[in-house]
């Protein structure tokens, strides 16, 4: 049986990049189709990806309802609802595939039936100097090549999630490098809709807490990602502020679904340590901030141990000046530490197959259009 992949490629403002990245997936004969989510574009992305669509069999083109846009995570999801075949790969329009990018993927994957995923090395490739220059202010570094986003060490699946950043040290993959079997979805749940970015950040983190990824080529780059002076990457203090809610939206989705604790109180430090670095940094109030206070209240609803952590204890200290909020607060605490296991919280059901769905593949709402 040959390995095929649906490629799902959200497309926003990308006129000058789509093509080729289009084209560097069609290239490979791995890919059984490719999707592109238009996303509401003003600079003639739709027209491009239209012909695109008319030019070649397995482009197939979505727009969301009215041709808005909804950003990324939304454009995604649409395309992991309407994916043929059992794996997915994701390729945003400014970034390109190379020739290697399923051989170690498919290796993995059809000789290890209970492996759900593969990431494998992305490269850099720079589309303008102003694309280079901007990184390197990011970045804090001027190497030739830059180096890969990669994860520097090779690991068991079950040692990834404390090892991988946000929550270790050893780096992190690329979007643009995952290969995942479509059945995974229903344990992780989509792409969140709700952050403006670090969408992907919290879905890898999901996946290496419930699921089992295996490294691929980590010396090698198997795709590109592309710098150009529109990237968001650039803007330091909403990276820094969307990552950090990726990772708190991750600690509470975690509570409701009965994740081990220990990979809770690892992401809860992260947390922590992520939230008062952002607020030293760019002049914030910390945790006095009222929706910090609420984040801490609501954890406190979920129980498990959480109101035991010394670093929940030393966020709530920081309340200074809050008077009944604080002392409610330490009701709680008392409360939760009296309990074994806190509340229990029901589960969100998972994503239904729908009967005749070939290959198992997701199928949620009906998507917004199709040409």
């Amino acid at each position: 049986m040959s390995f095929l992949v649906s490629v799902i490629t959200p497309v926003y403002n990308a006129a000058p990049y789509v093509r080729h990245a289009v084209e560097s997936a069609l290239a490979l004969n791995e890919v059984g189709e490719l999707i592109l989510i238009e996303d509401g574009s003003s600079d003639g992305s739709y027209d491009i990806c239209r012909s695109l669509a008319r030019e070649h069999s397995r482009v197939r083109l979505f727009t969301h309802s009215g041709r808005r846009n909804k950003g990324a995570g939304a454009s995604r999801n649409v395309g992991i609802r309407n994916a043929s075949f059992p794996c997915v790969a994701f390729l945003d329009a400014d970034d390109f595939y190379l020739p290697n990018r399923f051989e170690t993927a498919e290796r993995i994957l059809t000789e290890q039936a209970g492996i759900d995923g593969v990431y494998d090395a992305v490269g850099v490739h720079f589309w303008s100097e102003e694309g280079r220059s901007r990184w390197n202010r990011a970045t804090g570094k001027d190497e030739e090549p830059p180096p890969l986003t990669v994860l520097r060490v090779r690991c068991a699946p079950d040692e990834l999630f404390q090892l991988m950043a946000p929550v270790g040290g050893c780096g992190h993959f690329h979007t643009a490098g995952v290969t995942v079997r479509s059945s995974v979805f229903h344990r992780t749940g989509l792409f969140s809709t709700n952050l403006p970015m670090a969408q992907d950040t919290n879905l890898w983190m999901k996946m290496a807490a419930v699921a089992r990824l295996m490294p691929g080529n980590l010396s090698e780059p198997a795709a590109m990602r592309g710098v150009h002076a529109g990237n968001r990457i650039h803007d330091a203090q909403a990276v820094s502020r969307y990552g950090m809610e990726a990772v708190y939206n991750f600690v509470v989705w975690a509570l409701r679904r009965n994740v081990p604790l220990n990979t809770v109180r690892l992401a809860l430090s992260c947390w922590w340590r992520w939230t008062s670095r952002h607020c030293e940094q760019y002049g914030d109030n910390g945790w006095r901030r009222p929706e910090n206070i609420l984040r801490l209240l609501r954890l406190l609803l979920y129980g498990r141990g959480i109101a035991q952590q010394p670093e929940f204890k030393q966020a709530l200290s920081a309340l200074t000046g809050y008077g009944l909020l604080k002392t409610r607060a330490a009701r709680w605490l008392d409360r939760a530490g009296s309990q074994d296991s806190g509340r229990s919280v029901t589960e969100t059901p998972p994503l239904s197959t729908a009967p005749g769905a070939p290959n198992g593949s997701l199928r949620g709402k009906k998507a917004d259009g199709a040409s």
